[in-house]
């Protein structure tokens, strides 16, 4: 009886280690891409768990600045993605230095990539600074949907959250 006990929890154990290993039970992930065509031919993909009520739009009502390029409409978040060009002889070492003193500063890595984020208050926004390429940098701002209400706290837990964390790290870029 015990030998039988023993093979039946060794096969379990093991049926258990495959679906930990495979990532059985995981969604299947959705990727949506945008692309700089007029300045920076920089391109993003984000993916997030297929099936979520994301949306990315390009449309300019939907920004929160002029200076946005996209948004990633979430269902409590979104976060808006802008392109720029460093100027002459600038890298992100050089932003680093520049905002190393704002609220909340702190160097991250999101899929390999380093930069940084911190606090804007002005937006009430988590802000993610990334470098695309030796010319190209990407700024994402991340912020609660109900943006005429939120606070630093919820905005924090937005930009904390695992949905977003997990979208962040998920990012990849591309410059023609």
């Amino acid at each position: 009886m015990k030998k039988i006990v023993s093979i039946i929890l060794i096969f379990a154990i093991l049926a258990m280690s495959v679906v930990a290993l495979t990532g059985c039970g995981k969604g299947k992930l959705e990727t949506v891409s945008f692309k700089d065509d007029e300045d920076t031919k920089a391109t993003i993909n984000l993916s997030f768990e297929e099936g979520a009520n994301y949306t990315l739009s390009t449309n300019e009502e939907d920004f929160r600045t002029s200076r946005n390029d996209a948004i990633l409409k979430g269902d409590t978040f979104n976060i808006t993605i802008q392109f720029d060009k460093f100027w002459s002889g600038e890298n992100i070492n050089n932003l680093k230095e520049e905002h190393k003193d704002d609220e909340e500063y702190k160097e991250v890595t999101y899929n390999g990539i380093n930069g940084f984020s911190y606090y804007y208050a002005g937006y009430d926004t988590y802000k993610v600074v990334l470098p695309v390429s030796d010319t190209v940098y990407a700024s994402l701002c991340v912020y609660s949907k109900d943006i005429m209400s939120s606070n630093q706290e919820e905005v924090k837990a937005a930009f904390d959250s695992e949905v977003v964390q997990n979208i962040l790290n998920t990012l990849t870029f591309s410059v023609e």
